[in-house]
This record gives C-alpha cells, structure tokens and sequence, in this order.
C-alpha cells in the first residue's frame, strides 16, 4: 500500500520568497504539505491563505511567540483535526531549506526498515572532529541518551527535520514539551514506548559554533522531566540538575562523563557573541561551546 506522507512545516517570520523555496524543494511524492503559521509578516500570511484557497497548502495559524515544541504539537493536532489522510508526519524546519529535498529518502528508510521514526545526521559528510562545538554536542547528547536506550546511538539528535509514524504523532500531542527540547523529546517519547529509531545523513551547511543556551536548558529539562519514568540513578539526576543550574546562571563550567558511567570531561563556556537561531529574530547574544576532553 502507498503511504500518504504530509510535511508539517513550522513557519516562524518566514518571508514570501522562503515559503516559495521550500515548496520549490519538497519531492513531488509528499501530499500537500501543512504550514503552521506562527509570527509570519502579514504578506506572508496572505499568500499562504491564497495557496490554501487553490488547495496547494494547508494552513493553522498560531499565536506568535509560543514556542517551538508547542508549534509542533499544535500542528500535529491540527492535521488530525483536519481529517487530512495521513500515515507519516514529515517534520521540517522551515529556516533549513536545503534539507527539504532530502527527505524522501527518510521516508523510505521509514517505510522499508519498519520504523517508528527517522533523524537527520548533518555531519554524516563532514569532519566533525574539526568542529569542537559540534563534537561536545554530540557526546553530551549521545551519553546521556545512550545511557537510558543504549540502542539509540546517534550522531545528530537535535536536527529539527524527522519523519515519523502517524502513531509517534498521537504520542507527541499527549506529551509535555519543553520549547526547544522537543527534537530530545521526541526521542525520549520513542524510547519509552519501545520504538524503532534510525538516523540518516544528508548534505547540510556547516553548523554555528555555539547553542542557544535557552535550548540547552529545554534539553535538560526534558531529559530531567523523564528521570522518574527512565529511572535515573539520584546521582545522575543530581549533576544533571547541577549543570541545569549552571547554565541557567551562565556560568562556565564542567561535566564530568563518569557521572554518567562514561570517560571524558566537557567544558561549557558561555560566550555572549551572535549565535543564529531559527526561534529568535534571527540571532541571541547568549550560549554555550562545548568542548569534549577525553
């Protein structure tokens, strides 16, 4: 049976000419794909309601400034709500646009390997060890996640562009979120449930060399918000919250692996220089690097 496969494409201070470029990229095998409009200049807004009037869109307007997870949640319920026929929920960022006509190939990683959900590895092309901000990223995430699922052991976890199953979805509606912590979540609402995850690499810019610190916070808080069902060891939770803590002071500091069962340290040092951020105006003056020691 052919899968119906919607984009469900979060549009936050999106001009005309980007609604155009993606449209221009997503494979032809996709349905019409479901915009989430979310804080669009008003002309925006228009030609999307025009493309929606000529059925080559859907559309779901939102309150602006509600952050990222609940965008996601609240577009997955509007495609349910809309009784719009659906077997994979194709989730991109709208700011990401050289990823959109990749895509297709997740889908059919999907469909062929039986899979509840497919993430985007961007550094599968590139040298990531001469990228230090994106290797401490890497190992922070990948121990913390590997140390509650020890088969999820991915490179790239925070990529906003995924698919995923129809049931994932209904998962991701009941779910809370944490803003920018909504790619961990989704993983976490996978793993709780048994899922299958798999990961494939596609062509991507190089990545900034600092994160939001705001998006670290929601990715603590979510792994945090999980600790009782996973069953995280006290302590575990304990440095968790302490490196919590430290970032929401922005103060420099460092994790060790070993809390974790693992060897390594990670040194967070907060930088106040532009960091570019999809979720903002456009930049923050307020992050992290991370670096990894062995």
């Amino acid at each position: 049976m052919k899968k119906i496969i919607t984009p469900l494409i979060p549009a936050y201070k999106l001009n005309v000419n980007e609604i155009d470029t993606i449209l221009n990229h997503l494979p032809s095998e996709f349905s019409k794909p479901f915009f989430i409009i979310n804080d669009c200049p008003d002309d925006t807004v228009s030609y999307l309601n025009i493309l929606s009037k000529k059925n080559e869109v859907a559309v779901h307007a939102l309150p602006s400034q509600i952050g990222k997870a609940e965008v996601i949640r609240k577009g997955l319920s509007a495609i349910i709500d809309s009784n719009l026929s659906t077997d994979i929920i194709v989730q991109l960022d709208g700011r990401n646009k050289q990823l959109c006509n990749q895509t297709k190939e997740h889908c059919y990683k999907l469909i062929h390997e039986q899979l509840d959900m497919v993430i985007t590895n961007r550094y599968q092309f590139q040298n990531i060890e001469n990228q230090p901000h994106r290797k401490g990223v890497t190992v922070f995430l990948n121990t913390i996640i590997t140390s509650i699922f020890p088969n999820y052991n991915f490179t790239d976890m925070v990529c906003g562009t995924r698919a995923y199953t129809l049931e994932l979805a209904f998962k991701i509606i009941n779910s809370i979120c944490f803003g920018y912590g909504i790619e961990i979540e989704e993983i976490l609402i996978a793993g709780t449930n048994e899922m299958k995850i798999g990961e494939i690499g596609v062509s991507s810019n190089l990545q900034h060399s600092a994160t939001n610190a705001s998006k670290i916070e929601d990715v603590l808080y979510s792994i945090l918000n999980y600790s009782n069902i996973i069953g995280y060891e006290k302590d575990i939770i304990y440095s968790l919250s302490n490196a919590l803590v430290n970032i929401k002071k922005r103060q420099n500091f460092h994790f060790c692996l070993s809390n974790l069962k693992k060897t390594g340290t990670l040194y967070f040092q907060y930088i106040s220089s532009p960091i570019v951020n999809a979720y903002t105006s456009g930049t923050a003056n307020d992050g992290y690097s991370i670096f990894f020691r062995p």
